[in-house]
């Protein structure tokens, strides 16, 4: 069989590696590759305590130029590829965001976007259509993929598939999906041991919206003053990275996961501005803005920005 490595966005979170992980194994249980899933960096906080707690093994970290066939998981935007599309051959795809790649493939390939609130869901979905049987451990990694990416069901992207293949999935695995959900929050929000550095990067993305480059980084949590406390340098390896990445603009998102809001540290002017136009609500206090309701990157804070750039 040939080989394939199944692979998530770059600053990759709990969704984007469980999802990694358990399609590696559904592409072998089916034979249809020998797969193997890897990451490009050390997972983040939440994904750690997940994968120590249930003594699951870590993927192997990527090594660009060894590996050709690659499935891609939870996007697909080049912008968030740790490998440029043009150095590798896309063989299938799952992703629950919107949909911005251009394929042209003389064969067909595996190819799944879903508005879900998870690339999870789809993926347990997708063992359901080949008949697979979900063991404990893949379904553990599945459920927490889909807590993580939904806020344990509180984020606007959630769905009642989202809901209904959570509690299938809990049941399999004989987890308490609030106990493992408030663990998970708690390690989510442990930045004791993280560098300003590592907090902006833990779940970043960058995007090509009307021709600008914008980057966006969040941090969901259940302690915001933790964050607030490390504001100053913060900010100032926001702008170190802005500079360094080349971006027009960008944003740092403090999501409190319990109030359900999201307060933006804004880097300047143009950040300002652009804030006040795309979400046209909240009082910008020390270059701060505290947006209510607002918790989703992919179906608040996105759409947003991009109706506000056009």
């Amino acid at each position: 069989m040939e080989k394939i490595t199944v692979l998530g966005h770059k600053n990759q979170d709990t969704d984007a590696t469980c999802a990694a992980m358990a399609m590696a194994e559904l592409l072998n249980k089916t034979k249809q590759w020998e797969a193997t899933a890897k990451i490009s960096e050390r997972p983040n906080q939440e994904t750690a305590y997940i994968l120590k707690h249930f003594k699951i093994k870590a993927p192997a970290k990527l090594k660009p130029g060894k590996e050709k066939a690659f499935f891609l998981v939870d996007f697909n935007e080049e912008e968030q590829s740790p490998i440029p599309f043009n150095k590798i051959e896309i063989e299938g795809l799952v992703d629950h965001h919107k949909l911005k790649i251009k394929l042209d493939k003389d064969y067909p390939i595996i190819f799944r976007v879903e508005p879900l609130g998870s690339a999870c869901t789809i993926i347990a979905k997708i063992y359901q259509d080949y008949g697979v049987v979900l063991n404990k451990k893949t379904a553990t990694l599945l459920l927490c993929g889909i807590i993580s990416d939904t806020l344990k069901f509180a984020s606007p992207t959630t769905t009642k598939e989202d809901r209904q293949i959570a509690k299938e999935l809990a049941n399999i695995a004989k987890i308490d999906t609030e106990e493992l959900a408030g663990k998970m929050f708690e390690a989510k929000s442990d930045l004791s041991k993280l560098s300003p550095q590592e907090i902006i990067n833990a779940d970043y993305k960058e995007y090509r919206l009307d021709k600008k480059k914008i980057g966006i980084g969040v941090l969901e949590t259940i302690n915001p003053a933790s964050a607030l406390k490390k504001e100053r340098k913060i900010r100032r390896a926001l702008s170190e990275s802005k500079k360094q990445n080349n971006l027009d603009f960008i944003f740092f998102g403090i999501v409190d996961i319990l109030k359900k809001n999201t307060s933006f540290l804004l880097m300047g002017e143009e950040e300002e501005k652009l804030a006040v136009k795309a979400f046209g609500k909240g009082k910008i206090i020390n270059g701060t803005i505290n947006l209510p309701g607002i918790t989703s990157r992919k179906k608040q804070i996105v759409p947003a920005f991009t109706k506000a750039l056009k």
